[in-house]
């Protein structure tokens, strides 16, 4: 689930709506969610992962990272070899998309 990227901090607009979802998923026993804001981006600065202030919709980085988690998601629950696919780089974000 990719949240919306607007103040990713403590006071996310959406965070509730999140809660549920996961809420929801936990109720079907299901491993087939990934929360985003929760796993990867809270606290994390929006307007540094946003393509611009006028367009809100998840940039380069903010794309990398949920690539990053993704993968690693997948590959927690069995649905990726880890041994089939490359595995480069670092799961922090860059140093200057983190929140002040």
């Amino acid at each position: 689930m990719f949240p919306a990227f607007v103040a990713l901090g403590e006071n996310y607009p959406y965070a509730e709506l999140h809660n549920r979802m996961a809420d929801i998923v936990d109720l079907t026993d299901s491993k087939w969610f990934l929360d985003l804001y929760s796993d990867v981006y809270k606290g994390l600065d929006a307007n540094r992962l946003s393509e611009s202030a006028y367009d809100p919709h998840p940039n380069e980085e903010a794309h990398r990272l949920a690539g990053v988690a993704i993968g690693q998601f997948l590959m927690k629950n069995g649905l990726l070899d880890i041994d089939s696919i490359p595995v480069t780089g670092v799961v922090s974000p860059s140093p200057d998309v983190v929140g002040d």
